[in-house]
């Protein structure tokens, strides 16, 4: 804030904007440099438009005040990360299944697909032959408006696999997951007789 002189008193509040039914009125600081300028200080929790509202000592508003102001989601990070769906613990060979992992800064607010954050998602399963190496199962991920993530995969052998998601070369709770694949429907064409 450019100011006349230095040593005015300032304050500052940061007030959600209607639409932002989550956030929560917040006084700022108000740091005085001592050249007539000013600087203004708050950490918002939830994502969302804000108005930040200035006033003087008397408490009425400065030149320009209000201003509004919009605050992002951090990057996400691993420890609120969510993932969910029944394909973290069930499948059927042949059968497509899903999950989905929501991408969670260290405030819970939900990150943006486009965030850059980097999930690696890998499933291995039993070997295709005995004492051969474990099957490797392609999942694919597809970003959605909401800035969830939907995966999907096919495991083709009966067994037990171990999903394993990471961000940023941490798991992200609850991983590896265990997943249990049943045997997929029986196909007469890949039946014998003996």
């Amino acid at each position: 804030i450019p100011a006349e002189r230095c040593g005015d008193v300032f304050h500052a509040y940061l007030t959600p904007a209607e639409d932002n039914v989550y956030g929560a009125i917040q006084q700022a600081a108000v740091r005085d440099h001592g050249d007539a300028t000013y600087s203004i200080l708050f950490t918002p929790i939830v994502t969302g438009r804000y108005t930040l509202e200035i006033t003087d000592e008397k408490n009425h508003p400065i030149r320009s005040s209000p201003i509004m102001v919009g605050v992002s989601p951090a990057p996400a990070s691993v420890t609120r990360c969510v993932v969910t769906g029944t394909g973290l613990i069930k499948c059927s060979a042949g059968t497509e299944s899903a999950f989905v992992i929501d991408g969670r800064d260290a405030m819970g607010n939900r990150t943006n697909v486009d965030s850059g954050d980097s999930f690696r998602i890998t499933m291995t399963g039993p070997p295709a032959v005995k004492g051969g190496d474990p099957v490797v199962v392609k999942v694919d991920r597809v970003p959605q408006e909401d800035g969830t993530w939907v995966c999907t995969y096919m495991a083709t052998l009966a067994g037990a696999y171990r999903l394993h998601v990471v961000m940023n070369g941490y798991n992200v709770p609850g991983s590896p997951f265990r997943v249990i694949c049943a045997p997929g429907p029986t196909l007469i064409e890949n039946c014998t007789a003996k």
